[in-house]
């Protein structure tokens, strides 16, 4: 398996944001005064840490230190509903590196592998051309042998309504010559 780490971390830094959502708690339950309801903002920190595979742009592994708090009006937190860091499993790293390392080797023959075979092939095919188109010389033997093949025979010239077995007319004999 190949580390996680091989890919480049990029880090993204959430300071406090005001999420969309809002809690009613009791006033009691976030340090104020009374026993009324209160509303409060949540508020959404965090550091994102991703490595990402420079070559192939997989999200190899993530690290998420997040935090919820709910915050007054003067922006004195007075709740938090989630503090943690989320993490992939081992299982997961090892299950994304190993799905990282098929796309090098498709990487690898698309950049390399294809290309070269590609070359190769069109070298071949040139050397082919060159070999086919380049003129023939002739030697003594292929001349000799040309010079005592026979002429072929021409075939009678056929007309139209007239059989290849029947003569012409006036050539050969007749019934009044006997």
């Amino acid at each position: 398996m190949t580390s996680p780490l091989r890919g480049v971390p990029i880090s993204a830094r959430i300071s406090s944001t005001v999420m969309s959502g809002s809690q009613s708690l009791p006033a009691s339950l976030v340090g104020m005064p009374g026993t009324s309801m209160v509303t409060l903002p949540e508020y959404y920190t965090a550091t994102n840490t991703f490595w990402v595979d420079p070559l192939t742009g997989a999200q190899l592994n993530t690290t998420q230190d997040q935090k919820v708090t709910l915050q007054d009006a003067t922006g004195a937190q007075r709740l938090v509903l989630l503090d943690g860091t989320l993490n992939f499993t081992p299982q997961s790293v090892r299950m994304v590196v190993n799905l990282d390392n098929s796309g090098h080797s498709e990487y690898t023959a698309l950049m390399t592998i294809i290309p070269l075979s590609a070359g190769l092939a069109g070298l071949a095919g040139i050397v082919a051309g060159i070999l086919l188109a380049r003129p023939r010389r002739r030697d003594e033997r292929s001349d000799s042998a040309d010079a005592t093949v026979p002429a072929p025979a021409l075939d009678p010239v056929v007309r139209p309504g007239v059989p290849r077995h029947a003569t012409p007319r006036g050539a050969g004999p007749t019934a009044d010559s006997s």
